[in-house]
């Protein structure tokens, strides 16, 4: 069985997740990037999510924070709002393929997309 996660070291399927340093290491190699830590592209989607008006204890729940809103609050609530958080993945997914796919301005980055993997 293929599992659903890059990192599954068992390679059974199983949910939980590990090796993260060679899973990384794996997506740089890929993805033709390199210099970043594995919770940098957690930190962006986070900060896309906020920019992109969703609600910061929907941003907390999709990073599956477990103290999602004060310690008071803590006590009495304990939703993890599924839905509005599959929303608002669906959401960044999507505008992860219109930057992927050239249709964002995107600033500073001075390279043509075709070549990020070329460079010498």
């Amino acid at each position: 069985m293929r599992s659903r996660f890059v990192n599954d070291d068992e390679g059974d399927g199983a949910t939980s997740l590990g090796n993260w340093d060679r899973a990384t290491t794996i997506f740089q190699k890929d993805s033709c990037t390199s210099d970043w830590h594995h919770h940098d592209p957690r930190r962006t989607g986070a900060a896309m999510l906020g920019n992109m008006g969703i609600e910061p204890h929907i941003a907390e729940a999709s990073l599956n924070h477990a103290g999602i809103h004060s310690k008071l609050a803590v006590t009495y609530n304990v939703a993890r709002y599924c839905l509005q958080v599959a929303d608002a993945l669906q959401r960044l997914a999507d505008r992860l393929d219109i930057i992927g796919h050239g249709g964002a301005n995107m600033h500073g980055i001075g390279i043509p997309r075709d070549s990020l993997c070329n460079v010498t």
